[in-house]
């Protein structure tokens, strides 16, 4: 799905027309909106990054943990409909290097150059501003000539007098021959010109004394053993409930396989084979082994929510509070309080809930009537502890999206502002 503004996904499209409407001064780093919503790099004016942030936030982006990045400033947010991933990285100044040690001054000049084409979604740098600055992320950056950015390279080169703008000025003292490399670009010699930008960090440390400190402090933040709860990233926890054929196993592997989410599956089943079964015949083993290994893998979990992880259990001890057999007698109980309480109360629960006939589909065990039975315990238990109802009866990756879309929101809302 998209919207009127180029053929973008809705959320990059929302993105734009925010930060149009914010008045904020910005444009296309690099190639064209959309190439790769995975990664779409704009340059902003400094002084309007905070009213380019908030402008995000309203459109549901999430500022995404950048340290030891320079100037980047990443902000995600999951598009739903088109189950797409968009990353903003919004920089307020023209450096380059891998920590962003070479740094220029040229940021707002630049932006006082760009323009936007009739009908084209984003601004753009200015051709020469735009050359330059594809290059210099090329051989700075990343070191190589990707071959579609030796393409666009060759294109710009070729059509337009590059030598000029207030980036070229800013990095000029550092660049021995300016037009060969524009020639080299012209021609499509990548090997010359990955060869001469193994020679520009020199100069250009030369010049620039605060190249090592910030090459150094770059290195000491992005090594450094941040814990993300101090930044207010903590994780969530997300339990996966429901009768047997909902699909939760197959969820809690799609949720991990989801990169953005940083997730990790833990099985907290009560029943069945996964469940070690007690050697010796002593009254209260059975719950003291149950207990032990739920205390377990809620320090388990406990260590991944601080690293900022998302913590799936797939199945959780709430599952006593819908077992069949009725509890009897306070014993009964209290074992059942000490198994749904056995795990942290999760962030997110999630009821899986499908027709019995597809249940029985999908499975294969018990009857209808029994996996309707089933159906309502755990209806009532996603009402008694605020849990979310999901239609599991659809296919498997609509479930995926409607779980992606509500854990995404849920964990990016308790993030504070840095």
């Amino acid at each position: 799905m998209t919207d009127d503004v180029g053929i973008v996904p809705l959320a990059l499209a929302r993105a734009v027309r925010a930060l149009d409407a914010a008045r904020t001064r910005w444009a296309l780093l690099r190639g064209e909106l959309g190439d790769d919503v995975g990664d779409v790099d704009l340059l902003v004016h400094p002084d309007d990054l905070d009213v380019a942030e908030a402008a995000l936030a309203e459109q549901g982006f999430a500022r995404w943990p950048s340290w030891g990045r320079g100037s980047h400033r990443f902000h995600l947010t999951y598009d739903e409909p088109t189950d797409t991933w968009v990353k903003l990285d919004l920089v307020t100044a023209l450096a380059f290097g891998p920590y962003g040690e070479l740094a220029t001054s040229a940021a707002p000049d630049v932006l006082a150059r760009c323009r936007r084409a009739h009908g084209a979604p984003a601004p753009a740098l200015a051709s020469d501003d735009g050359f330059w600055a594809l290059l210099l992320h090329c051989l700075l950056d990343r070191g190589t000539v990707a071959p579609r950015h030796a393409e666009a390279l060759s294109l710009a080169a070729g059509a337009d007098d590059v030598i000029g703008g207030p980036l070229l000025a800013a990095v000029a003292p550092a660049l021995p021959d300016p037009a060969g490399l524009a020639a080299a670009a012209a021609e499509g010699d990548v090997a010359a010109l990955e060869a001469a930008g193994s020679d520009l960090r020199a100069p250009w440390g030369a010049i620039d004394r605060g190249a090592a400190r910030r090459r150094r402090r770059g290195r000491l933040t992005r090594r450094a053993a941040l814990v993300p709860v101090a930044l207010g990233r903590r994780g969530v926890t997300v339990a996966l409930l429901g009768p047997d054929g909902a699909g939760k196993s197959t969820l809690a592997a799609a949720l991990v396989d989801t990169p953005h989410l940083r997730a990790r599956s833990l099985y907290a089943g009560l029943y069945g084979a996964a469940m070690p079964q007690p050697r010796l015949a002593v009254p209260g083993i059975g719950l003291a082994t149950r207990l032990g290994r739920l205390w377990r893998l809620r320090l388990r979990a406990a260590a991944a929510r601080a690293r900022g992880r998302v913590v799936v259990f797939d199945r959780h001890g709430l599952d006593a509070a819908a077992t069949a057999r009725p509890a009897r007698g306070a014993a009964s109980r209290a074992r059942r309080r000490l198994l749904a309480a056995a795990l942290p109360t999760p962030d997110v629960l999630v009821v899986l809930d499908a027709p019995a006939p597809v249940l029985l589909a999908r499975k294969g065990e018990h009857d209808v009537p029994a996996l309707e039975a089933q159906r309502e315990r755990y209806r009532a238990l996603a009402e008694r502890f605020g849990g979310v109802l999901v239609d599991a009866g659809r296919d498997a990756d609509a479930v995926r999206r409607d779980v992606t879309d509500l854990v995404w929101r849920r964990w990016t809302s308790r993030w504070s502002d840095r």
